[in-house]
Formats: structure tokens, C-alpha cells, sequence
């Protein structure tokens, strides 16, 4: 017995109503108590839940929708055993229906209860069912089923997935399935192999059957940013008065979109690499990183090159990538990467799901209109799928500053010292669904950049070392030193602490 839960069963009803008087337990619903009073009772549910189920309902197996989750979700949980009913509980309602408890295959998880295994899952998924009031339906939808079947067949394989298809097919007389529901399985698992159409009505299975799968998180994500943005009406305009003052803000933006990578040279050794072709016998490589990103970022035409359809931004995306990273062949320049890649502990988007998650990335993009919108959602798109195996940081605020550039708008520069706010902010939005804070550090980053003078390299440089651009950002937050407005000497851009 779970030293938390008291049934009505364990102890005479005196003893459990004198024990409620004296606030040593809590009830919870009707038959069941918690000895911990001073917890919330949610959090008591929570930790609990199986030892309530095993109780309640004796074998019962998690399955139906709540399968894909391995738990409860979005406040219910779906299971069946031998017993039918509803149980409220504070953040939970358990649903049971009449079914078979543990099947073969099942895993025990605790305190009786069972869940179900994947093929069973995706079995007992396929018996239509009916929302009812507020409660969600008891299965998936034929829709969600090719969504979930999609997501095993990308964390799985499409191979261990068609296993699960035949490992379910000999559960068909334990479960009471009928020939329907067999075939219905059949032809969703057979859009994921290619050899069926796809009539799900799921978009990612769509995708799969016709070769080009994505990343469904990370399209969940996307389109999340895109809502954001679409109420983000926010404006830089880049004047043609002032283009005087911007004149070498494009070697400037190499220079630091390079640093935040680790590609590190002085000023002046950068000048004489761009302006002087002097390229450092020990660092020919380096030397040609930032060669390619000040060749790409400085030709405005190509950056107000336009994309008319998801193929056309494909090969934009390709044949940038080979003008950057030009000079490191080993690096594969223009070739989608062929291993998984990964920073800390973000890990990006498979390779054979880099092309399909694109296309649908780019589906999003064409739905934005402003240049705010547009170029802050580039950036993060080609930052989260990381595409290549190197070089995707300095593509991401490529693409960000074309689509600024194309719509006449102020590009962002992304000083070293800012280097931190930048990383964490985009890692809130990769690891929290954050959007706010990337949308706020690219807004004030790019109200920075409106201000600086960047008229001549001399200018520029005395500038940026009064505004504190070339700080180590982990020395400046140490000394608690942050990049400065040019003009008022306030402090610029801030996006909260470090994580």
C-alpha cells in the first residue's frame, strides 16, 4: 500500500473520519485520502495516480490515447480493465472502459497497472470513438493515429514500425478487433512505408508518403513563432539618406556573425583578410570563413534574391551555404548534412528529416508578411533545423538580414559581447517554446545597429569599443558589463539571466 493513499477499505470509518478532523488526511474523492495535508493535492495525484488506478481499477492497462503519452495528459487518462467508470480526481479524470487488463506484450509499470505495448496501442487506437462534453475522445482520430504513427516511424523506424503492425495483427483476438480496424492500421502503416496512399488527412504522413518527412516538433514550434509574429508589427526602415552610415556594416557583420562561431581574428586582422586579401598561412581556413560570409552578407542584390517556392529557397539555403563555408571542402559547402548535430543539449533536426522540415518551414514563412516577421522567423528556422554540418549560424542571420534587406529594412548586428543573450534566447524558444525573448533580443539588437555609425571602419571600431561590442560575453556578465546604446551610453539589450 502507498504510504500516501488511504482507501476507505484500509481503516474502520471512525478511524478515517477522526484522522480527517484532526487534519491527517485530506480527501481526495470518495474512498480515497492522502496523508500528505500540507501538499497540494494535484501534485499528490500526480505522484500517485497508479497506485489510485491499480486500486480502482484492478489490471487495468493504459491505453487508448493516453498510450502515446505512457501517462496521464492534459488531465485525463484513459485505461481499460474490468471495470467501467469515471473517477474524478483533483487535476485528473481516469477513464475506464470494459476491456482486456494486460495483454502479451504489456509492460507493468507499478502497483498492478499495465501499459499498453505499441502494438496494442496502435491497435486499441483504431476503435473509433466520440468526445464527450469536455472530455477529449478516447481515441486518437484517424488523423492523430497517422500523426503518432509518423512520430514512431522517425524515432523508431519505419521497419520497427511495420513490426508494431504485425506484432499487432496477432493480438487481434485478444483485443476483439475487427477486420476494419486490422486494415485500417494497414493502410496508415503502409503510407509510412510508401507503398500506400495517404488519406489520413495527417499532413506529416502526407509528407512521408511522398518521401520529403518532417520534424513534427519542431513544425509544432514554427508555426507557434509564426502566430507570435503575426502580431508583431514592429518597423527598422533603413533609409536611403542614411546609407552612407551603413556603408561597412556588411564587413562588420562578418566579423562578429564569424566571432560568435569561435572563428576569432582582431579587427585588424580581419580588415587585411577582407579589404587586402591577406590570408594567415596558419589560419587558411578561418581566414576563408569570413572571406565568404563578408562576400555573401556585402552583395545586396543576391540578399534581395527572392524565393517563389519551397524548391527555391532549398537551393537559396545550398548555394549560400557553399559562398560561406566555400573554403572548408571537408565541411561538404552546399550538401545537406548526412550525421545528426547537436549544442549541448539540443539536438537538431535528423538528417533524412532536414529537407521535408524546410519545405514546411518555408510554407510557414511565405504566410508572413512583414519584413520583422519574416526575416526574425528565417532566422530561427535555419538555426533550428541546422542543416548542414557547419556553418548554420552564420546562414541563419544571413537569411535574417536578406529578408531586413529586402524589405528595406535595418539588418541586425550581433556583437560578441551580446553573444550570450543571443544564444539564450534562442535556446528558450528551442527548449521552452519562448518566443517572446528571440522576437525582443532581434528587436533591440536591431535598434542598436540603427544607431551605430558605421560610415567608416575607423569611426565604427572607436564606437564599438565604447559601447563594449568586442567584451568576451562571459567576462562582461562577470563584470557585469553589458553592451551600450551609442548614443545615451544605457545599456542596450538585455534578455534576462543566464540558464
Amino acid at each position: 500500500m502507498n504510504n500516501a493513499i488511504i482507501f476507505a477499505e484500509d481503516l474502520p470509518g471512525s478511524t478515517i473520519h477522526d484522522r480527517v478532523a484532526r487534519n491527517e488526511l485530506v480527501r481526495l474523492a470518495r474512498g480515497i485520502y492522502s496523508v500528505d495535508t500540507g501538499a497540494d493535492p494535484t501534485d499528490v495525484v500526480r505522484r500517485s495516480w497508479r497506485e489510485i488506478v491499480g486500486r480502482r481499477f484492478p489490471g487495468a492497462a493504459v491505453t487508448d490515447r493516453s498510450a502515446v503519452w505512457a501517462q496521464p495528459h492534459d488531465g485525463y487518462l484513459f485505461v481499460a480493465s474490468v471495470r467501467e467508470g469515471a473517477l474524478e480526481l483533483p487535476g485528473l479524470t481516469v477513464v475506464s472502459r470494459k476491456g482486456p487488463g494486460a495483454v502479451e506484450g504489456d509492460i507493468a509499470i507499478g502497483a498492478g497497472v499495465h501499459l499498453a505495448s505499441r502494438p496494442r496501442a496502435l491497435l486499441d487506437n483504431t476503435r473509433p470513438t466520440r468526445k464527450r462534453g469536455d472530455r477529449p475522445p478516447a481515441t486518437l482520430s484517424r488523423a492523430e493515429l497517422a500523426d503518432w504513427i509518423d512520430h514512431l516511424s522517425a524515432v523508431d523506424g519505419v521497419e520497427q514500425v511495420s513490426a508494431y503492425r504485425d506484432a499487432a495483427e496477432q493480438l487481434t483476438e485478444a483485443l476483439g478487433a475487427s477486420p476494419t480496424r486490422v486494415e485500417t492500421l494497414n493502410e496508415i502503416v503502409g503510407a509510412a512505408r510508401g507503398t500506400r496512399d495517404s488519406t489520413s488527412g495527417s499532413v506529416a504522413m502526407g509528407a512521408r508518403a511522398a518521401g520529403v518527412p518532417f520534424d513534427q516538433g519542431r513544425a509544432l514550434r514554427f508555426e507557434l513563432l509564426a502566430n507570435y509574429l503575426r502580431d508583431v508589427m514592429t518597423t527598422h526602415p533603413a533609409l536611403p539618406i542614411d546609407a552612407p552610415r551603413r556603408a561597412t556594416l556588411p564587413f562588420w557583420e562578418a566579423y562578429f556573425s564569424n566571432f560568435i562561431e569561435g572563428t576569432e581574428f582582431t579587427p585588424d586582422e580581419a580588415e587585411r583578410i577582407v579589404f587586402e586579401g591577406e590570408v594567415p598561412a596558419a589560419r587558411p581556413d578561418d581566414a576563408h570563413d569570413v572571406l565568404g560570409t563578408h562576400q555573401l552578407v556585402s552583395d545586396e542584390a543576391e540578399l534581395r534574391r527572392r524565393t517563389a517556392s519551397a524548391d527555391d529557397f532549398l537551393e537559396l539555403l545550398r548555394s549560400w551555404h557553399r559562398v560561406i563555408l566555400g573554403g572548408r571542402h571537408d565541411k561538404r559547402p552546399g550538401r545537406f548534412k548526412v550525421d545528426p548535430n547537436q549544442a549541448g543539449n539540443t539536438v537538431f533536426v535528423a538528417p533524412e528529416l532536414v529537407e521535408g522540415t524546410l519545405r514546411r518551414g518555408y510554407e510557414i514563412l511565405a504566410s508572413l508578411t512583414t519584413p520583422t516577421q519574416r526575416g526574425t522567423f528565417a532566422a530561427f528556422l535555419v538555426a533550428e533545423v541546422h542543416p548542414f554540418a557547419d556553418g548554420n549560424g552564420r546562414l541563419a542571420r544571413a537569411v535574417m538580414n536578406a529578408e531586413y534587406v529586402a524589405g528595406d529594412e535595418q539588418r541586425a548586428v550581433i556583437p560578441t559581447v551580446s553573444r550570450n543573450d543571443y544564444l539564450r534566447a534562442l535556446r528558450r524558444l528551442s527548449r521552452q517554446d519562448r518566443p517572446d525573448l528571440f522576437v525582443t533580443y532581434l528587436d533591440r539588437v536591431r535598434r542598436w545597429t540603427a544607431r551605430m555609425d558605421w560610415s567608416s571602419l575607423a569611426v565604427t571600431r572607436r564606437l564599438l569599443d565604447r559601447t563594449n561590442a568586442f567584451l568576451d560575453a562571459d567576462d562582461a556578465e562577470t563584470r557585469g558589463l553589458q553592451l551600450l546604446d551609442p548614443a545615451t551610453d544605457d545599456p542596450a539589450i538585455a534578455t534576462g539571466q543566464p540558464t
